[in-house]
């Protein structure tokens, strides 16, 4: 399973809240990639996949999507 090889992100690059749950490493409807909760990534995110973006686990940085 692919994980997160970086220290786990600590707040949203979008609301600037707390990462806690899962996050997501993706392209932002903006044009720019951002490290995005799960709210944010709703609002302004892409869908997930390959060259999209990616979710993980805050816990354990595995993959989940």
């Amino acid at each position: 399973m692919a994980k997160w090889l970086s220290p786990p992100p600590k707040q949203c690059d979008i609301c600037r809240q707390p990462i806690t749950g899962r996050f997501v490493d993706g392209a932002t409807r903006m044009g720019p990639w951002a490290i995005m909760c799960e709210d944010c990534h709703r609002e302004v995110g892409y869908t997930l996949g390959v060259g999209r973006g990616q979710m993980f686990d805050v816990k354990t940085l595995e993959k989940v999507q």
